[in-house]
């Protein structure tokens, strides 16, 4: 039989295939009784089942003679075959789904544009946003709280007038009903987030007491090992021991460091004095760090899917 007689027995064979979910089995049958009379194509069939639908549909993968694959799809009803159908499918618009949380593409432009965390990617950041929307979806808020998020967006986007407000609506095509639902989930999660942080604060101050020591350092890294004379001698800004590079922060203050391997080359460095921290005022700052952690190891056990 020729490749033009294939086709067309293909497509006779495709147009006569039951519909629905419950003629699967009979398709099935008849496809692969066709393709024992044409196994020099390698016939495969591909079905799709649509989760919205009682209704399948089918393609037909054949072999070609000269090397490569056709695909034959026969839609008697509309035209329309299913692969394109599936441009305008319910699930299409989505970006991703997080234990269940399912996040739109255009949820996930807005998510990126208002983002505010420390995720190493893009990715890890869309990933953090929906865990956040999962852990906060119990969390009963007030009309004051919503308020003042909705407040807090519109102050992020620059939108201080009634009329600056309006045009961004117009101009993102966000409806007033949207941008309250928005306000809302923003006020759940940092309720939540509020929540969490108090209470994982004291635990992770006793753990990692001296991160929030206030020292004054300076260090130097380079590609070949530096010695101690090269560090500046200018005073450098007091900052949190858990912002220096992590051979730093519990080092002795007054004795040198390095050079010592470091990333891609060295490092050299000097704590010059450290305060040590007070546990009242580095309670908020554990509680931040303390979060960053949580969030850090629930997206590496999230189920993730992207679409």
């Amino acid at each position: 039989m020729s490749l033009g007689e294939t086709l067309a027995s293909a497509a006779t064979l495709l147009h006569g295939l039951p519909r629905r979910r419950e003629g699967l089995g009979e398709a099935r049958a008849a496809v692969a009784a066709w393709a024992a009379r044409n196994a020099a194509h390698a016939p495969q069939l591909v079905v799709d089942e649509r989760p919205d639908s009682p209704l399948v549909g089918y393609d037909l993968l054949l072999d070609h003679p000269g090397g490569g694959t056709l695909a034959l799809t026969v839609e008697p009803e509309d035209g329309l075959p299913w692969a394109v159908a599936y441009s305008s499918h319910w699930a299409s618009c989505l970006a991703l789904t997080v234990n269940g949380q399912d996040l739109s593409l255009r949820q996930a432009l807005r998510a990126l544009r208002t983002y505010t965390g420390r995720a190493a990617t893009v990715t890890d950041a869309l990933v953090e946003h929906c865990l956040l929307l999962e852990a906060a979806a119990g969390e009963q808020i007030t009309q004051a709280e919503a308020q003042e998020a909705a407040d807090a967006i519109r102050r992020s986007r620059g939108l201080l007038t009634a009329a600056q407000f309006t045009a961004w609506l117009a101009a993102t095509g966000l409806s007033t009903y949207d941008f309250q639902q928005e306000a809302e989930q923003a006020a759940r999660v940092l309720r939540f987030r509020r929540r969490k942080e108090a209470e994982l604060a004291p635990v992770h101050l006793a753990v990692h007491r001296h991160d929030f020591d206030e020292v004054e350092a300076v260090w130097v890294t380079s590609t070949l090992p530096l010695p101690p004379e090269a560090l500046p001698e200018a005073p450098a800004p007091a900052r949190p021991a858990g912002e220096l590079p992590e051979p730093l922060r519990a080092a002795v203050t007054g004795l040198a460091v390095g050079p010592l391997p470091y990333g891609e080359g060295y490092l050299t460095g000097l704590v010059r004095s450290r305060l040590p921290a007070d546990p009242e005022q580095a309670l908020p700052a554990a509680g931040r760090a303390a979060f960053r952690q949580w969030l850090a190891g629930r997206r590496t056990t999230a189920r993730v899917r992207w679409h």
